[in-house]
């Protein structure tokens, strides 16, 4: 980094690998005094990069590590329901334009169903999974689908 006096900063501007170790025990809050007695040096720059640099290091990474939504479009995949026989559903949620701006919010309900043909290298596709939860009579969910007739409640009523 390059300071308002137009100098470098010491420790960026030294290798790699003694960038990363100084930035690693700033990070892990290991005193100043002694990181400069290890590093050898001031604790004045060892203050001033944790300062200055690692915080712009630190937010340059975040940014790096962000999904852009230009030109995406989220769709949630509802697997194949096992005993209706119904196959897989794609449906769109949201759409962003090129510059990154929201052009389609769906709610649910008014999802629309797209081809999985239709689908861009670009897409982002949250899968949903249901797991078979016991119900408090000790059946599961997908028997109580089964077997309607039966009450699903722990208190029949005799």
């Amino acid at each position: 980094m390059v300071s308002r006096g137009g100098q470098r900063c010491s420790i960026c501007s030294s290798r790699p690998d003694v960038v990363a170790a100084v930035n690693e025990a700033l990070r892990n809050r290991t005193k100043l005094r002694d990181l400069a007695v290890q590093s050898g040096f001031s604790r004045a720059s060892l203050s001033r990069h944790s300062q200055k640099c690692l915080l712009r290091s630190a937010l340059a990474g975040n940014r790096q590590r962000k999904v852009v939504l230009r030109d995406r479009r989220i769709i949630v995949v509802l697997p194949r329901h096992a005993l209706t026989g119904d196959r897989e559903k794609l449906l769109l949620r949201t759409e962003y334009d090129l510059g990154g701006r929201q052009i389609c919010n769906l709610k649910p309900g008014q999802e629309i169903e797209i081809s999985p043909v239709d689908l861009r290298e670009s897409d982002i596709l949250i899968e949903v999974e249901f797991e078979q939860c016991p119900l408090p009579n000790g059946s599961t969910s997908s028997d109580a689908e089964r077997n309607p007739e039966r009450p699903n409640t722990p208190h029949e009523l005799t």
